[in-house]
């Protein structure tokens, strides 16, 4: 079994399911992440919008 991490969230993963996992990304042509990639994406700007406000009231029917 490996106990990993994969964002905010801990995981556990049989040998089965870490074997089917990576047969999904070798089958998709999906590549590991570089020290670089990863560097770049957590230095990225990412924009905050605010909540809009829509209101939880019916609309009567027309």
């Amino acid at each position: 079994m490996t106990l990993d991490d994969y964002g905010h969230k801990s995981f556990v993963l049989t040998k089965q399911m870490k074997d089917e996992f990576k047969a999904d990304m070798e089958a998709l042509g999906l590549k590991e992440m570089t020290d670089e990639m990863i560097e770049r994406i957590s230095h990225t700007y990412i924009p905050e919008f605010e909540t809009p406000n829509i209101p939880n009231t019916p609309t009567p029917k027309q």
